[in-house]
């Protein structure tokens, strides 16, 4: 099956006839960085690795993985992080976003608050990312996955929010996995988008609990299924508008990542309004 449009090729064909994708190369995907991560990696093992190397780098600053000013061993794996490292690692906090520090819109999405939740937002993201490479391809994934979550915390701003997490990242992804899953034909295709839709259902009512961003997760969940419409739409967003768009986003994303990691090596506490 084509990974780009889903139509089926022949075993000995190296190109789709549909859209052209030539398979078993490493052109349709993030892999196409290195040719190696076509057979080694993809979007979906990118992400989660890099989100594991951030939570642990935070853990390093917070000096453990719960933090001293955390009462309770739940409430610690919950939101075990010192908000001044959370402040200073990228955390969305809408008084900075305001006065010029806008990367914090995407350095926030790699972020998380505890063992508890990153290691919901991983699990997650391991299976709503794999779909979604089936259902698209890595680099469209990377696509949604980077602009969901780059408009969740647009929204988390807009009303005032102070986020980090990969949630409405990975609600993107499940929004674009039911659109695509909605206007298929299948079988299979209207069983995943029943059983997402009340994965998602179930997320959105728990994102109205006390320290949970419920606008991050609506706007993501809007973000990704409006973009994998378009990314879907006959006629609509072309290859060579998507590799564009991909190579934006990663420059966006690493001249992001680069000045959350000059503020956090070059801004060390009192710094921060957190006490």
């Amino acid at each position: 099956m084509c990974p780009r449009c889903g139509s089926l090729v022949g075993s000995e064909d190296d190109e789709c006839v549909e859209c052209g994708l030539r398979t078993g190369t490493p052109q349709h995907g993030l892999a196409s960085l290195w040719k190696l991560l076509n057979k080694y990696g993809s979007t979906t093992s990118i992400l989660v690795g890099f989100i594991v190397v951030v939570y642990a780098g935070m853990v390093i600053l917070n000096g453990g993985i719960i933090s001293d000013r955390r009462s309770g061993l739940l409430q610690g794996l919950l939101f075990g992080f010192d908000p001044n490292i959370l402040l200073r690692c990228g955390m969305q906090y809408p008084n900075y976003v305001e006065h010029g520090q806008s990367w914090r819109l995407v350095s926030a999405m790699f972020l998380h608050g505890g063992l508890v939740h990153v290691a919901f937002n991983v699990y997650m993201l391991l299976q709503l990312g794999r779909l979604c490479e089936l259902y698209f391809d890595a680099r469209r994934t990377f696509i949604l996955f980077f602009l969901s979550g780059l408009f969740g915390f647009i929204g988390s701003y807009l009303f005032g929010k102070t986020s980090v997490g990969a949630s409405g990242a990975v609600l993107g992804l499940a929004g674009a996995v039911m659109v695509k899953a909605r206007f298929s034909s299948g079988g299979i295709d209207q069983m995943i988008f029943a059983s997402i839709g009340r994965w998602v259902v179930m997320v959105l009512l728990l994102s109205f609990l006390p320290m949970i961003d419920w606008v991050g997760h609506v706007f993501g969940l809007v973000a990704g299924g409006g973009i994998g419409y378009l990314l879907i739409w006959e006629g609509g967003v072309r290859p060579r508008v998507h590799l564009g768009l991909f190579w934006a986003c990663v420059v966006i994303l690493l001249c992001c990542l680069a000045m959350a990691a000059h503020f956090c090596l070059y801004n060390p506490p009192p710094y921060y309004v957190f006490r």
